[in-house]
């Protein structure tokens, strides 16, 4: 009679669970990835990061001289016919071959340095 309203609420509590380790871990791989490209200059939060099999974002935060928050965030998608871009949301552009290459280099140096850094157990 009451398992299944129990059933529901661990359910749902394991979900809420899952998710907020899934952000932790991501925010912890977009800090470590932000660091791939050299020293982060003081005052600006850079993120690179790898959302699934086909996405990945470069983003950027900072404070201009008014005091208000600016972010840079350029997403690419990789397809079948090719790698494609947006910049703060503009439509998708297809991307040069050394822009292509660029991002397979960052893409490995990413995931052998989270690798390393984040899920390294043994």
């Amino acid at each position: 009679m009451f398992k299944k309203p129990f059933d529901k609420i661990i359910s749902q509590n394991l979900e809420r669970k899952r998710t907020k380790l899934y952000q932790a871990y991501l925010k912890t791989e977009a800090k470590a990835g932000g660091y791939l490209f050299g020293q982060v200059p003081r005052g600006i939060q850079r993120e690179f990061y790898c959302l699934d099999e086909q996405n990945w974002v470069w983003r950027e935060r900072w404070l201009d001289m008014d005091g208000q928050v600016q972010v840079h965030t350029t997403e690419y998608l990789i397809k079948q016919d090719g790698i494609f871009k947006s910049e703060n949301k503009a439509d998708y552009q297809r991307v040069s071959k050394d822009e292509a290459e660029s991002l397979y280099d960052a893409a490995k140096a990413y995931e052998q340095t989270i690798g390393q850094e984040i899920y390294n157990f043994v």
